[in-house]
């Protein structure tokens, strides 16, 4: 989720026994609802999150109101990264690491589209840099070839590299 989303997040969007979080169109930057699954740890933070918010309708609420919230989340993440000795990093970096992470585990562009809210699985191709996943590739080429000469003779070897070659 985008940051501005997560800090406007409210309890009626989060259905913690049916496991989703359903955006509203009108706080989607495509104007579409969205549905996210909840996986168990988010849920366990979420049920952590409830019990120290109370009846208050946001999941992340400020005395202040919401511009407030914003200016003091972005403090601290820039004091956490000082401390880290992370620099330049911006919190929507975070949505990028995410999306790199999903198409390095494997997972279909067209799904992380899906969870990050994409438009079309071409933003999620820029939003992500799926170097895991084209060494991973290079390795399973790498893999066929060895396996195909090993167990084949130099025939073998020779028609599959005319195969392959231009």
């Amino acid at each position: 989720m985008r940051q501005g989303v997560i800090l406007g997040s409210k309890w009626d969007w989060i259905e913690l026994e049916k496991k989703f979080i359903s955006i509203p169109q009108t706080n989607t930057k495509n104007k579409k609802e969205r549905k996210i699954p909840i996986n168990a740890v988010l849920r366990a933070l979420l049920l952590e999150r409830k019990l120290a918010t109370g009846a208050n309708e946001f999941v992340f609420p400020s005395p202040k109101g919401l511009d407030k919230n914003l200016g003091w989340v972005k403090r601290s993440f820039k004091r956490a990264c000082r401390r880290a000795g992370i620099e330049n990093l911006r919190f929507h970096d975070l949505r990028h690491t995410a999306a790199t992470r999903l198409v390095d585990g494997g997972i279909p562009l067209h799904a992380a589209a899906k969870l990050l809210g994409h438009s079309t699985v071409r933003v999620t191709e820029r939003s992500s840099q799926p170097e895991e996943s084209v060494k991973k590739a290079v390795d399973i080429l790498a893999s066929f070839t060895q396996n195909y000469s090993q167990n084949g003779s130099q025939q073998k070897s020779t028609n599959f590299q005319n195969h392959v070659t231009p």
